[in-house]
């Protein structure tokens, strides 16, 4: 298991962790990191992030320069987040992972936000307006309450109603996705396995440009260097 893996593997666990039963916890832990990544948000900053092999000093300095903002972004999300502590901010070498519960996002059964929800959605697109050079993916997962038919669709309202508000307020490299109850965390069994299983997860990345830009300018960097 990779650094990167098992700090988004943390990210999903610590969702919630301060109520979760042991029995709960115990299951999560035992689930295999590529089985809980899949599909989810956290996925997109793993294909994002720089492949091991290619382990060149050019390709570590690109990676410093990706982290260094992305530790920026998630400083002010943290900031924005503090007063109510229901979201789970983790920040992986390439990127920005939150994972947030549907239960304050959205008003139960509908694809309506909630006052914290919208207060959440606003803030955060000011707050990456500031950083154009990165992409914001969205996954909205439900529980399994509702028929399979039925919860996708909730999802894919649900992510819809996201994108509107962020496009609204400006932020425009965003994609959202509703994956119903297909990609759940844990089993649906207990009360307290549909609400983590209910759950928004946000993944913040450096888009191509910035990883081309940074290369090329450490690239010449190193060039002004050797001479």
């Amino acid at each position: 298991m990779n650094r990167l893996s098992t700090l988004l593997f943390t990210a999903l666990l610590l969702l919630s962790a301060c109520t979760m039963p042991k029995e709960i916890s115990n299951a999560l832990y035992d689930r295999e990191v590529d089985e809980l990544l899949q599909n989810t948000a956290a996925e997109y900053i793993v294909h994002a992030g720089f492949e091991n092999k290619d382990a060149t000093l050019l390709n570590k300095r690109t990676a410093a320069v990706v982290k260094e903002q992305a530790q920026l972004i998630e400083i002010k999300l943290e900031s924005m987040l503090s007063e109510d502590e229901v979201a789970t901010i983790r920040q992986p070498d390439e990127g920005v992972l939150m994972v947030i519960p549907s239960d304050f996002m959205f008003k139960s059964g509908r694809s309506e936000l909630t006052e914290g929800g919208i207060r959440y959605m606003e803030g955060f697109a000011f707050i990456l307006s500031q950083f154009p050079d990165f992409r914001t993916y969205i996954l909205v997962h439900t529980d399994n309450n509702a028929s399979e038919y039925m919860s996708l669709a909730l999802s894919e309202e649900r992510a819809k109603t996201l994108k509107k508000i962020l496009k609204k307020e400006g932020l425009g490299a965003v994609h959202t996705e509703g994956k119903g109850a297909l990609v759940p965390i844990i089993t649906n069994e207990s009360e307290e396995g549909r609400k983590l299983n209910r759950r928004v997860e946000i993944a913040v990345v450096a888009s191509p440009k910035l990883i081309k830009q940074s290369r090329k300018a450490i690239k010449r960097d190193i060039r002004k260097s050797n001479n």
